[in-house]
C-alpha cells in the first residue's frame, strides 16, 4: 500500500454569493437602529470565519505528496473539478491518505463541499452507520497520532515539525487565511509563494508521518 500525503485550502465567498441564516436582533434591542446594527454585526461574524463555513466558502487548492511528486491543481480548476480528483484518488483502496488535522478539519469540509456539489462520495472513503460517520481506515491524522499536549490541546504542524528537528525554513509571509489571495494573484512571485506554501505543509506532514507511524 502507498502513501498519499493531502491538504485543502479553502477561500471566502463573494457575501452576494452567501445563503445567510435568518439572523434576528437580540431581543433585549428595542431600537429599530440599533437592531440594524445588531444584525449587520452577526453578519460580519459570520463571514469572520468564512474560511472553516462550507456555506460561506469553497475549495481553493487540494495539495498531493506522492513519494517525493508534489501535485497542485491547475490554477483554473472548479472546486468540482478538485473534489472530483480526491474522490478519485482517496477512493484507491490501495492508496493511505495521510494528513495532518484532517478529521479535524479537511475531511469533513470536503465531504460537506461535496454535497453541496451534487458529489456522490463512495462508500470505500465514507460510510455512516446509525451513530455515527466512519472514514475508511485508509485516513490517517498525524494530529491524533501525535495526541495533545500537556494542555489537552492540539499541537500545530509547524509546531511539532519544530519540535521533531523536520521544520521548513518558510521564509514568506504566506499563512492559511491568505493562501488563496496568493494562489490566485496574477503576480508570479505571489503564485509561487502560495505553491512554497503548500508544499512546505505537505513535506512538513510526511517527514513527521515519516517519523511517527
Amino acid at each position: 500500500m502507498s502513501d498519499i500525503y493531502f491538504d485543502i485550502e479553502s477561500e471566502p465567498k463573494d457575501e452576494k454569493d452567501v445563503i445567510f441564516p435568518e439572523f434576528k436582533a437580540n431581543k433585549n434591542i428595542k431600537d429599530e437602529e440599533k437592531k440594524k446594527e445588531n444584525i449587520k454585526q452577526k453578519r460580519l461574524d459570520f463571514m469572520r470565519d468564512a474560511q472553516l463555513n462550507p456555506f460561506a466558502s469553497r475549495v481553493c487548492a487540494i495539495g498531493y505528496l506522492d513519494g517525493e511528486s508534489l501535485k497542485l491543481p491547475p490554477r483554473n480548476f472548479s472546486e468540482g473539478d478538485m473534489l472530483e480528483a480526491f474522490l478519485s484518488i482517496s477512493g484507491n483502496t490501495r492508496v493511505r491518505m495521510i494528513g495532518y488535522g484532517i478529521k479535524l478539519y479537511d475531511l469533513e469540509f470536503i465531504w460537506k463541499r461535496c454535497m453541496i456539489n451534487g458529489l456522490k462520495v463512495r462508500s470505500s472513503i465514507r460510510t455512516m452507520s446509525k451513530r455515527w460517520v466512519n472514514w475508511s481506515d485508509r485516513f490517517i491524522d498525524l494530529m491524533d497520532v501525535w495526541g495533545k499536549d500537556h494542555n489537552n490541546k492540539n499541537v500545530g504542524l509547524s509546531y511539532l515539525a519544530k519540535n521533531l528537528g523536520v521544520a521548513r525554513p518558510r521564509n514568506y509571509e504566506v499563512e492559511a487565511t491568505t493562501f488563496y489571495k496568493y494562489w490566485k494573484s496574477d503576480n508570479q512571485e505571489d503564485v509561487d509563494k502560495a505553491t512554497m506554501y503548500l508544499s512546505d505543509d505537505l513535506r512538513e506532514a510526511k517527514a513527521i508521518g515519516e517519523r511517527i507511524l
